[in-house]
């Protein structure tokens, strides 16, 4: 997998979450991994279609997530999808973007 731009940085707390948008190219593979501070607790990624479909969640425990790695994002067309992060206590995330052909 090759690392796709720079990781993004987040301030969680444990009330509100954070989300961004992804533009994904066709004939590539994507994975999302995030990884929170001790403080953070639980971290989860959620995967949402324009329309507000859930398309996909992590099902990891802790502090990091990950998304594509049960059933990998392959878009057979571009498409924007919106990442969605939640913490069940308060510090920093970091999200990158991997993709792989």
């Amino acid at each position: 997998m090759i690392r796709q731009g720079p990781a993004r940085h987040f301030t969680m707390s444990a009330t509100e979450g954070a989300s961004f948008a992804l533009i994904l190219a066709s004939g590539l593979c994507y994975k999302v991994i995030a990884q929170g501070t001790d403080p953070v607790g639980e971290l989860d990624l959620l995967l949402y279609a324009t329309n507000g479909v859930l398309i996909q969640q992590d099902t990891t425990s802790g502090a990091g997530a990950i998304i594509g790695t049960t059933r990998p994002i392959c878009p057979e067309d571009p498409v924007e999808y919106r990442v969605e992060i939640r913490a069940s206590g308060a510090g920093e995330v970091a999200t990158q973007l991997y993709a792989s052909p």
